[in-house]
C-alpha cells in the first residue's frame, strides 16, 4: 500500500513537470462588431501621439538622406569698355550768319554817319529808302447828319462857347484838331456833356525814311556804347534781327 502511494505521488509530480514545459495556449483574437456607417473608430490619445511621432521621424530621416542642391551662381554681365571709335564726339556746329535791319531813320537826318560807323566796325551795310505813316494829330468830330440836325448842333456849340468848329461835306462837323490824344479827349468829353456823341480820329502824314540792312553777319551790328549814342540822337531807331531769305 505504501508503494502505491509513492507511485501515485511520483506520477503526479511527473505530470506536473510535463505540464510546465508545454507552451501556453494563445486565446483567439476578439472580433469586434462592425461600426455603423458614418461612425469613426475610437482612437486612444497614446495611439494618436505614437502615430504622429512615427510620421515625424520618417520625414526627418527622409530629409537627412536627401542630398542638398547647391544653387548655380548667376551669370555675371560682361562689362564693355567704350573705345574711342564707339564714342561719337559732338561736332562743333557753327552758328549761321544773321541778318539785321536798322531804322527807321528820318530823311531829315543824314544816315551816312551811322553807315560809316557800321563800316568801321567791319559790317557790310546797304542803305534802303522807304516811307512810313506817322500820326500828325487827333481830330474830334461829329459824323455826317442832316442839315436841320447840323444847324441845331451849331447853335448848341455857340451857346457853350465853342466856336472852333467846321461844317464839312454831308454836314460832318469838325470840333478841332489836337496834337495829343489827351487834349482831344478833353474836347470829346465837353461835347458829350452836351448830349452829342463826339468821336476821335487819328490823322497821319507820310514821311520819308531810311533803313540800313546788314546781311550775313554773326554779331549784333551795334555795340552797347555805339547804340546808346544812336538812341540819344534818335529814339525811334531800332535794331531788329530779320530773316535772311
Amino acid at each position: 500500500m505504501k508503494y502505491l502511494v509513492y507511485l501515485l505521488l511520483g506520477l503526479n509530480l511527473a505530470y506536473f513537470a510535463w505540464n510546465q514545459v508545454q507552451p501556453a495556449d494563445t486565446p483567439p483574437p476578439r472580433q469586434l462588431a462592425p461600426l455603423p456607417s458614418g461612425v469613426k473608430p475610437l482612437v486612444l490619445l497614446s495611439e494618436r501621439n505614437r502615430g504622429i511621432s512615427t510620421a515625424s521621424e520618417a520625414a526627418r530621416q527622409a530629409a537627412e538622406s536627401a542630398s542638398p542642391v547647391k544653387p548655380e551662381p548667376a551669370p555675371q554681365a560682361e562689362t564693355i569698355s567704350p573705345t574711342a571709335d564707339s564714342v561719337t564726339q559732338p561736332a562743333d556746329v557753327e552758328a549761321p550768319p544773321a541778318c539785321w535791319t536798322i531804322g527807321p531813320i528820318d530823311a531829315r537826318k543824314e544816315p551816312s554817319d551811322l553807315l560809316a560807323r557800321l563800316s568801321r566796325q567791319g559790317h557790310v551795310a546797304t542803305l534802303r529808302e522807304g516811307k512810313i505813316q506817322l500820326p500828325s494829330g487827333y481830330q474830334v468830330y461829329l459824323p455826317a447828319m442832316s442839315a436841320e440836325k447840323a444847324a441845331e448842333v451849331v447853335s448848341t456849340l455857340k451857346s457853350a462857347g465853342m466856336n472852333d468848329y467846321y461844317v464839312g461835306k454831308r454836314n460832318r462837323i469838325s470840333l478841332g484838331i489836337f496834337s495829343s490824344k489827351g487834349k482831344a479827349r478833353i474836347r470829346q468829353n465837353k461835347v458829350r456833356r452836351l448830349d452829342y456823341d463826339a468821336l476821335i480820329q487819328a490823322r497821319y502824314r507820310t514821311r520819308k525814311v531810311y533803313w540800313i540792312d546788314i546781311e550775313g553777319d554773326k554779331h549784333t551790328p551795334m555795340g552797347a556804347e555805339d547804340w546808346q549814342q544812336v538812341m540819344a540822337d534818335d529814339q525811334d531807331i531800332q535794331v531788329q534781327q530779320v530773316s535772311c531769305e
